[in-house]
């Protein structure tokens, strides 16, 4: 029986050597391994179909007469069925087809693993394509969930865009520069390709700014980064609370997330007009929405008529009280902003941003969710006593104002520098969109212009 590989395998093994620079030891090493790996499957495959081939009668017997003959009074498993029993012809030819098919099977896998060696074998090589249109201006984005965070970076009078991804595939801190070109067809400034400013912690799945102090200040769960426009995360301070934000305890035994909170938003705001910048918590609570249970088990998600059995996805909002300095805080117990007497619960992700999105000099809250919605939230009270009407979507043009994609992160600043807060929202994937401020309000709710994608 030769032992070499069969002309498709061979092939693509010859077409890897020309057409591929293997590098290093370990690539070599790669390349060998390969090789054998496609001769011992080779040599397989045709003991397989050779086996297969040569199967004859003697491995089956005649059956017995009568009109019973081909099937055996056996049961199947206690289950009180009979299954037939093959011949001698019967049983060679499903042997045969069964043999051939596992060496089919075994040569189609031999093909993926060499495609795969050889495309791995060469990092320099595993670079994505190149586009051949030398103007062509596309969305700027990272990878999952993108988390933007405007600022002026590079100390230019422009506001930039530092976009954090902690997913795949492009995890990282990424930032993208303010041209100061204007992109003609949407009107805002034109932004240059992204540099990787280095990569994103695991526990900035939450990163969020404030302006309070007229300088951005970022911020994770527990964090501050007083360097961040030298160093990014690589420099925290602590943020203590004298309590968990979140009180409860998700009844999954195995939840996707720590007690079920996967948003854990935190920023600094001087939310009772006092000067001192007390911390806001936006979070989400899964565990009545009951993920785990809706996705590991057997018990249906939805009843016979389409009605979710589970409890709804929280998004809560928590502000502690800073009775201390603004150098030296000291953040009291965390308590739920209510509207209208009940707390504000928002369909998770709630991002929440203080405001004076209506010129009132009071601050106003907008939210995001798991959706793709915002929600506003009217400063009914004063300055230093905020009070909030009933929560109300964002319109334009009379249609609920929507992003494209879900898992919405928007940011509020004076993006444009027409002194009135945009936002700056980011979505699940990777993109970013201006909403943008125009000055007017309805029924007392601020005016957005529907989201313009940067690019």
């Amino acid at each position: 029986m030769s032992e070499e590989a069969p002309a498709d395998l061979q092939q693509l093994v010859n077409a890897i050597k020309q057409n591929t620079t293997w590098s290093g030891q370990t690539t070599r090493e790669l390349r060998d391994k390969v090789e054998e790996g496609a001769k011992q499957v080779a040599k397989l495959s045709q003991t397989l179909e050779g086996l297969g081939a040569g199967l004859d009668g003697h491995l089956g017997r005649p059956p017995a007469p009568g009109p019973m003959a081909p099937y055996r009074n056996s049961d199947l498993g206690g289950t009180g069925r009979s299954r037939p029993r093959l011949d001698g012809p019967a049983l060679k030819a499903r042997v045969s087809s069964t043999l051939r098919t596992w060496a089919r099977g075994l040569r189609s896998w031999a093909l993926v693993g060499l495609v795969c060696a050889g495309v791995r074998a060469d990092p320099v090589r595993a670079t994505k394509l190149a586009y051949n249109h030398p103007g062509l201006l596309s969305d700027l984005g990272v990878g999952l969930w993108g988390w933007p965070l405007p600022m002026d970076y590079n100390h230019d009078g422009l506001i930039d865009l530092v976009v954090v991804c902690a997913g795949r595939p492009s995890n990282g801190v990424w930032f993208f520069e303010n041209s100061g070109m204007l992109d003609p067809q949407t009107k805002l400034p034109i932004f240059r390709p992204g540099v990787r400013l280095g990569p994103a912690p695991k526990d900035t799945d939450s990163p969020q700014v404030s302006y309070a102090s007229g300088q951005p200040i970022v911020t994770t769960p527990g964090k501050i980064y007083p360097d961040f426009l030298r160093t990014a995360f690589a420099h925290p301070e602590p943020l203590a609370v004298p309590s968990p934000i979140f009180e409860g305890r998700t009844p999954a035994a195995h939840p996707a997330w720590p007690n079920d909170i996967r948003a854990n938003e935190w920023h600094l705001v001087d939310f009772y007009g006092s000067g001192r910048l007390d911390l806001v918590v936006g979070l989400d609570y899964w565990g009545d929405y009951g993920w785990e249970s809706a996705h590991g088990t057997d018990r249906p998600a939805y009843d016979s008529k389409g009605r979710w059995l589970y409890g709804p996805l929280h998004g809560y909002v928590y502000v502690l009280r800073n009775a201390g300095t603004n150098a030296q805080p000291v953040y009291g117990r965390p308590e739920k902003i209510s509207a209208e007497g009940k707390p504000i619960d928002v369909y998770g992700t709630p991002s929440p941003y203080f405001a004076d999105f209506r010129g009132t000099g009071k601050l106003d809250l907008i939210c995001g969710e798991f959706l793709d919605g915002f929600t506003y939230f009217e400063n009914i009270g004063t300055r230093t006593a905020p009070r909030y009407a009933r929560g109300r979507r964002l319109q334009a043009a009379g249609q609920p104002l929507a992003m494209d994609y879900c898992m919405i992160t928007p940011v509020a600043c004076d993006f444009l520098g027409h002194g009135r807060p945009d936002l700056v929202v980011g979505e699940d994937d990777g993109k970013v969109a201006l909403l943008e401020n125009t000055g007017e309000v309805v029924d007392g709710v601020p005016q957005f212009l529907p989201p313009r994608y940067f690019r």
